[in-house]
C-alpha cells in the first residue's frame, strides 16, 4: 500500500486495519493537528483529528518504508 503527503494518513489507517505487508509513505506526515500548528501557529492546534499516523503506525505490524526530503517545507521531515 501506498500513500503520499495526505494520502499517508488514509494508507496508514488502512495499513493497521487489514495489516497489509508492505507500507510506503511517501512526504508522510506525524499528525494533522501538528502540520497545521507549524503552518498557523496555536490556532493550528484547533483542527479536528482526522489523520493521526503517529497512531496509526503504531498499530500496524508490517513493513514500511518512508520517503521524504529534507527541501519539503509544506511537511517537515
Amino acid at each position: 500500500m501506498i500513500g503520499r503527503s495526505i494520502g499517508s494518513g488514509g494508507a496508514s489507517y488502512l495499513a493497521a486495519q487489514r495489516q497489509v505487508p508492505l507500507l510506503v509513505l511517501i512526504s508522510p506526515f506525524d499528525t494533522i493537528k501538528k502540520v497545521a500548528a507549524r503552518m498557523v501557529g496555536c490556532i493550528g492546534y484547533m483542527v479536528k483529528q482526522h489523520f493521526d499516523n503517529e497512531e496509526e503506525l503504531s498499530k500496524y505490524t508490517g513493513r514500511v518504508l518512508v520517503i521524504h526530503g529534507v527541501a519539503d517545507e509544506v511537511i517537515s521531515i
